[in-house]
C-alpha cells in the first residue's frame, strides 16, 4: 500500500512527490506536510505559508497557492 502522492504547483512548475519520500502520511497536519516539502525543496518553510493543503479520497494531497479572490 502506498502512502499517496503530494501534487505541487510551486514557482510555476508542477510536480509530484510520494508522501513516503517526505516522511509524512496523507493525514499529517498541514504544517508537517509543508515543513517536509520545504526541507525537500531546500527552502524556508515560511515560503509555503500562502499555500493550502487539499486532501483527496484516494490518499493523495495537493498543495496549491491560496486564491486571492
Amino acid at each position: 500500500m502506498t502512502s499517496g502522492v503530494l501534487h505541487v504547483r510551486y514557482l510555476y512548475k508542477g510536480f509530484d512527490v510520494p508522501l513516503d519520500r517526505l516522511g509524512v502520511w496523507p493525514a499529517a497536519e498541514e504544517s508537517r506536510i509543508k515543513q517536509a516539502l520545504a526541507k525537500h525543496l531546500i527552502v524556508p518553510a515560511a515560503w509555503l505559508d500562502a499555500y493550502t493543503v487539499q486532501r483527496h479520497l484516494d490518499g493523495d494531497v495537493t498543495l496549491k497557492l491560496e486564491s486571492l479572490d
